[in-house]
């Protein structure tokens, strides 16, 4: 289905939408995108943390019971472990380990899940991180092979610190990068997406259209995923809030045909 979607458009993603943002927690339907535009995510992106400890929720208080629906029935996941591999911030990154180990965790971590536990919900979405990335061969480095994989994705954010630069060093990385799963998914049969991006605090007004949608719009991918709104973080937030700036600039984006949302009508 996810293939089928790519002509339509591309699917708008927040992290954690539904379960909190600025000023609330854990209110029935409520969303900082749906109280700006009047509709809410197409993907929403969830942690995994502390599902490991056989917790009842994650390492954000976000209950696992997400993962089944009313009848009982597991949702469809995309699952993305192990995520920004090509950095140097997690255990499992470029100079924690070698390529060849990453590959062993990752497909032990498959064969584990599909095998042994019969867990078929499950899109495995393989996802490093842009900057260190500048071919197809430093982002296949340490790929597990076509049958691991579903979906091939970056994470990428614009970096607050240079102003007068950072803009150009995003559009451009988000470029590379796009032309790079793009291209690779159509020669591999898999799903290209921007798994996680986004501007903190978003100071830049006219961040949505004239820097990321007008970048990745040219390409045809599954969806866009930007980071959470925290509760209790004031200036960490990547979508716009009720009152915020970025607003106005955030509904000339979702008036856009291209973009993929999903109204209060037809349910969540």
């Amino acid at each position: 289905m996810l293939h089928k979607r790519l002509k339509e458009g591309i699917m708008f993603g927040h992290q954690d939408d539904l379960a909190y943002g600025i000023g609330w927690y854990k209110v029935p339907g409520k969303s900082d995108v749906k109280e700006v535009s009047g509709k809410y995510p197409a993907v929403f992106g969830w942690e995994l943390g502390a599902l490991e400890r056989n917790s009842p929720y994650n390492l954000d208080s976000v209950y696992f019971s997400d993962l089944t629906d009313k009848e009982g029935k597991p949702i469809p996941v995309l699952f993305r472990p192990f995520h920004e591999h090509s950095g140097n911030w997690f255990w499992w990154c470029a100079e924690q380990c070698t390529p060849e180990e990453y590959i062993r965790l990752w497909q032990m971590t498959f064969n584990y899940l599909t095998e042994t536990k019969q867990i078929h919900q499950l899109i495995w979405t393989y996802s490093p991180a842009a900057s260190p990335v500048s071919s197809e061969d430093d982002y296949l480095a340490r790929y597990p092979g076509d049958e691991y994989v579903d979906m091939l994705g970056f994470d990428s954010y614009m970096n607050t610190s240079d102003p007068d630069n950072a803009a150009n060093v995003y559009i451009n990385e988000l470029d590379r990068n796009l032309l790079i799963i793009t291209d690779l998914s159509k020669k591999r049969n898999k799903i290209p997406a921007l798994t996680e991006t986004g501007l903190e605090a978003i100071p830049v007004e006219n961040y949505f259209t004239g820097i990321l949608w007008s970048t990745i719009s040219k390409y045809e991918i599954s969806y866009f995923l930007v980071w959470r709104n925290a509760i209790n973080r004031p200036d960490h937030f990547y979508a716009p809030h009720p009152g915020h700036s970025s607003c106005e600039d955030f509904n000339k984006m979702v008036k856009d045909k291209r973009l993929i949302m999903i109204t209060p009508e037809r349910g969540l």
